[in-house]
């Protein structure tokens, strides 16, 4: 799953965020009968090195995680209604469907996209679009990923 790939069956918001943190490589297939009790499931270790690009601490928008994690809630659902349901959700007040199409309209992502088929550049246009209009509140929103001040 750390390794799935946007469109794959196990592509998810886990995917999505190891991805964006680290560079990963396979090192070992275990089968199941390395084991005791034997599982049903084959492993595989994993190396993973921390990106030297990772967004998160490079100046993410604040709600990448957040917005990540909202957009892959329910699999099923439009980037669009999750998005709706993520706004509101965070206004607490309203209903979120027109700055979600807004937020949408300025990243040119298709509202019936699923965020199963999105990648990283996706989501990071998304975020930015909906901390861009004029009606979101960032400025109340704590700064989830940005990294801490350095004294110069």
């Amino acid at each position: 799953r750390m390794m799935a790939r946007p469109g794959e069956a196990d592509y998810s918001s886990f995917s999505l965020l190891c991805g964006a943190a680290y560079r990963i490589s396979p090192l070992i297939s275990l089968k199941g009968a390395s084991f005791y009790p034997e599982p049903r499931v084959e492993s595989q270790g994993l190396r993973l090195d921390l990106r030297e690009d990772c967004v998160f601490l490079n100046g993410a928008p604040v709600i990448l995680k957040p917005l990540i994690r909202g957009l892959f809630a329910s699999r099923r659902k439009t980037v669009k209604n999750n998005l709706q349901s993520f706004i509101t959700s965070r206004l607490r007040a309203g209903d979120g469907t027109a700055l979600a199409e807004e937020a949408l309209a300025r990243s040119g992502i298709a509202p019936a996209e699923r965020a199963e088929r999105l990648g990283l550049p996706e989501f990071i246009r998304i975020a930015e679009s909906l901390e861009a209009l004029p009606d979101w509140p960032s400025a109340g929103m704590p700064p989830l990923f940005r990294p801490p001040e350095t004294p110069e």
